[in-house]
C-alpha cells in the first residue's frame, strides 16, 4: 500500500483531469505479464480512497467533469458495437486506421478514455478483475455524475434515438422475420420499442413527468423482452437452422438492445442507474477503445460470431458421438467394429492402387475416391471411425456451455463432457484396431494364399514401418489428419444447417419434376433421405478426398503435408507385419506399438482440441479458461478414474 499512496501523492496537484487520471490508471496497472496483480492494486486503491477524503473528491471532481463536458454520443451509439459495413469493409477501414489513424473531436468521450487508458492491453487487466472489486472501487468514489444540461440530454437522446431506429430496420430484416415468424410475428419487439421510444421521448420534451415514466417502464419491458426473443432464436437454431448473416444480425440486435437499455436509464433522473451496469459498460468500452486498430481483436470477435454458427450446426451430429450410459457405450464399441471392416477393405484398395505408377494428381484422385467411398460405406451401414468423432461434438461442448456467463463459464459441465468425450474415443477406437489389426493380417494371408505374393514388397515395408514410428515428423502428419477430420466435422454441420435453414426437404416435397420423375412416395423417401444424411454424406466425402490430395499438394508446394490416421496406419502395419512374417523383436513391437499410440492420441487431442476451442469462441469464454478446464479435468480423472474409461451406472451430475 504505502508504493501506491507515495506515487498518488506526486500527481494529486496536477491541475488538469485527463493527465491526472491517466497517472492515477499508471499507478494502479500492473505489469504486463502479471495482470493477477491488478487486483489486489485495484483493492489498495479502494482503502486509499475511503481513509483520504481529499483524494475521493479529486478523484470524483476529475470524473464529473470530464465525462459531464465531453461528446458523449458517440460513445454511446458507436463504441464497442458491431457495424452493419461488411466484414471486409471494415476490415478495410482497421487497416487504414492503423496506417494513418482517424482524428477524434477534442471533446469527445472516446478521446479522453483512449488517452487516461493508453496501453492496448489495459482492457486485459481490468477483466481479470473481480466485478465485485470494481464496484466496490465506484462506491468509494461516490460519484454524482448529472446529465441534466440541455446538451447532453440531446446527446444521449440522439444516441438513443440511432439506436432505435437501427434495432427496429434490423427486426424487419426477412431473415428474423421469416425465419422464425412464430417467434416474431405475435409481437415484433424490435420494431415496437422504437414506437414506445418516440412516445418516450414526446414525454421527455413536452415535461411530463408521469407519462415518462410510463413509457420508461414500457420501454424497458419491451427491451427485455427483445432479448428474450432474441435468446428464443438461438435456441431453435438447431430445429430451423441459421445462417452467417442471420448471425450477425442477432448479434448486432443484442447488443444494441442492451446498450439503449443503458442509456434510457442515464437519461431518466427518476430511475436509479444500476452499479453493475455501469461496470459492465465501464470494461466494454475499454475494451472497445483498446481494440478499435487491433485487427487481431477484429477477426477473433468475428470468428467468434463465426464460431456461434459453427457450434450451432452440428445440431444433429455432436450428441451421438458422446456415450452417456453402458447400452450407448456397447453400441458405440459395435459401429467401431463395423467401420473396422469397411477401413480393412479400404487399406487393402489403398495398397493395390500403390502398386501402379500414376501421375500424382489421378493417385491422389483415386486414393481419395477410396476413403470417399469408404466413409460413406461406414455411413450407410452404421459403423464408425476412431477419432472423427470428437471434430464432431463442438455442438455438444457448446451445449455444455450454455446458461453461462463469458466469464465464468461452467467448467464443471465441461470437464463432464472432456470424460464423455474421451471414453466414447476409446470405446470407438479400441472396436476399430481390434477389429482391422487381425483383419488385415487376414487379408493378407488370403492375398498371400491366392497369388503367392504378399501386399507389401521389402521397399514399401521399409516405408510403412517408417511411417509407424514415433517421430516428431509423424505426429505431425497425424496432426494434419486431425485437422482435416475437424473441418469434415465443420463441412458435416455446415450442410445439416443447410438442410434446415434453406428447407431443402420441403422444397423437394413441392417440386413438380421430382413427383412426375419419382413419384409422390419416391419424392418423399428423396426429401427424407436428403433431410437425414446430407450432411454426413458430404462431411464424408470432403474427408475421404482430402486425405487423398493432401500429399499432392505437399508434393506441388514442396511442403511437409501428409496425413497419419491411426486405424488407417494400423492396418497398413497389419499388412506390412504379415510380410515381415512378423520377425520383429519384442522391443521393436513395443518401438511401433508407441507409434501408433502417439497418432491415436494426437488425432484425438487436436480434433477435440479444435472443437474445444470453437466451442469457447462461440460463447465468447477466454482460451485462459483452459489451464483452469485443465485443473477441473485433473481432479475429476482423480476422483472418478472410472469415469474416462466407462460410463457410471448414474449420469454424473458434478465431477467433484
Amino acid at each position: 500500500m504505502p508504493l501506491i499512496s507515495d506515487q498518488i501523492s506526486t500527481f494529486l496537484k496536477e491541475p488538469k483531469e485527463v493527465p491526472f487520471l491517466k497517472s492515477l490508471v499508471d499507478t494502479i496497472r500492473p505489469p504486463r505479464r502479471k495482470k493477477i496483480l491488478a487486483e489486489e492494486n485495484i483493492v489498495q486503491l479502494t482503502s486509499l480512497i475511503l481513509a483520504d477524503k481529499n483524494l475521493q473528491y479529486r478523484i470524483s471532481t476529475a470524473i464529473t467533469k470530464i465525462v459531464t463536458k465531453a461528446d458523449l454520443q458517440y460513445i454511446f451509439s458507436e463504441s464497442g458495437l458491431v457495424t452493419g459495413s461488411g466484414f471486409f469493409a471494415e476490415l478495410s477501414q482497421k487497416i487504414t486506421e492503423k496506417i494513418l489513424p482517424t482524428l477524434l473531436p477534442k471533446n469527445d468521450l472516446r478521446n479522453h478514455v483512449r488517452k487516461i487508458f493508453s496501453k492496448k492491453w489495459d482492457y486485459k487487466w481490468i477483466y481479470q478483475v473481480q466485478e465485485q472489486v470494481w464496484i466496490n472501487l465506484f462506491r468509494s468514489i461516490n460519484l454524482n455524475i448529472s446529465f441534466d444540461s440541455p446538451a447532453q440530454q440531446q446527446q444521449l437522446i440522439h444516441a438513443a434515438e440511432v439506436l432505435s431506429y437501427r434495432i427496429a430496420a434490423l427486426g424487419l430484416d426477412k431473415r428474423i422475420v421469416q425465419k422464425a415468424p412464430e417467434i416474431i410475428l405475435p409481437l415484433n419487439a424490435f420494431t415496437a420499442q422504437n414506437k414506445i421510444w418516440q412516445l418516450y421521448r414526446h414525454a421527455i420534451n413536452t415535461g411530463d413527468t408521469v407519462l415518462r415514466l410510463e413509457y420508461f417502464q414500457q420501454l424497458d419491458s419491451i427491451i427485455a423482452r427483445g432479448l428474450l426473443q432474441i435468446e428464443e432464436i438461438r435456441h431453435t437454431r438447431k430445429e430451423a437452422g441459421t445462417s452467417l448473416q442471420q448471425t450477425f444480425i442477432i448479434e448486432r440486435i443484442c447488443q444494441q438492445l442492451e446498450r439503449l437499455q443503458i442509456i434510457i436509464t442515464i437519461i431518466d433522473p427518476m430511475v436509479d442507474v444500476s452499479t453493475y451496469a455501469y461496470t459492465d459498460y465501464f470494461k466494454e468500452i475499454v475494451e472497445s477503445e483498446n481494440t478499435h486498430k487491433q485487427l487481431g481483436s477484429f477477426l477473433s470477435l468475428n470468428f467468434s460470431t463465426l464460431a456461434y454458427q459453427i457450434a450451432g450446426h452440428g445440431g444433429r451430429t455432436g450428441e451421438k458421438y458422446i456415450t452417456n450410459n453402458l447400452r450407448e457405450y456397447r453400441q458405440f464399441f459395435r459401429s467401431a467394429a463395423i467401420g473396422g471392416v469397411i477401413i480393412s477393405l479400404a487399406a487393402l484398395i489403398k495398397m493395390w492402387l500403390g502398386h501402379y505408377t500414376l501421375a500424382p494428381f489421378w493417385a491422389s484422385f483415386l486414393f481419395g475416391i477410396n476413403y470417399a467411398i469408404a466413409f460413406v460405406v461406414i455411413h450407410l451401414i452404421g459403423g464408425s471411425i476412431a477419432t472423427k468423432q470428437p471434430a464432431l461434438t463442438a455442438s455438444a461442448i457448446a451445449t455444455a456451455l450454455d446458461n453461462t456467463t463469458p466469464r465464468s463459464p461452467s467448467l464443471n459441465n465441461m470437464a463432464l463432457m472432456v470424460g464423455k468425450v474421451f471414453r466414447s474415443q476409446l470405446a470407438s477406437l479400441m472396436g476399430n484396431l481390434l477389429v482391422v489389426f487381425p483383419l488385415t493380417i487376414f487379408i493378407a494371408y488370403l492375398v498371400h494364399k491366392a497369388t503367392g505374393e504378399h501386399l507389401v514388397n521389402p521397399a514399401k515395408a521399409l516405408h510403412v514401418l517408417e511411417d509407424t514410428q514415433p517421430s516428431i515428423r509423424n505426429i505431425w502428419y497425424a496432426a494434419i489428419a486431425a485437422f482435416l477430420l475437424f473441418m469434415s466435422g465443420i463441412i458435416s454441420g455446415y450442410f445439416d444447417n443447410l438442410v434446415i435453414f434453406g428447407k431443402i426437404p420441403e422444397r423437394i416435397r413441392a417440386h413438380r419434376r421430382f413427383t412426375y420423375i419419382l413419384g409422390a412416395k419416391g419424392t418423399i423417401k428423396l426429401a427424407n433421405y436428403i433431410d437425414n444424411n446430407m450432411g454426413a454424406l458430404m462431411g464424408n466425402i470432403f474427408l475421404g478426398f482430402a486425405l487423398g490430395f493432401i500429399i499432392f499438394f505437399g508434393k506441388i508446394f514442396a511442403l511437409p503435408l501428409d496425413i497419419r490416421h491411426v486405424t488407417i496406419s494400423t492396418g497398413f502395419f497389419g499388412f506390412t507385419a504379415f510380410a515381415q512374417d512378423f520377425a520383429f523383436t519384442k522391443l521393436q513391437w513395443l518401438y511401433y506399438l508407441a507409434g501408433l499410440v502417439c497418432i491415436a492420441f494426437t488425432n484425438l487431442t487436436v480434433s477435440f482440441g479444435l472443437a474445444l476451442y470453437v466451442a469457447m469462441k462461440s460463447r465468447k469464454v477466454p482460451t485462459r479458461q483452459l489451464l483452469t478446464l485443465t485443473k477441473v479435468t485433473g481432479r475429476y480423472f482423480v476422483r472418478f478414474p472410472g469415469d474416462f474409461f466407462f460410463p457410471p451406472k448414474r449420469e454424473r451430475q458434478s465431477p467433484s
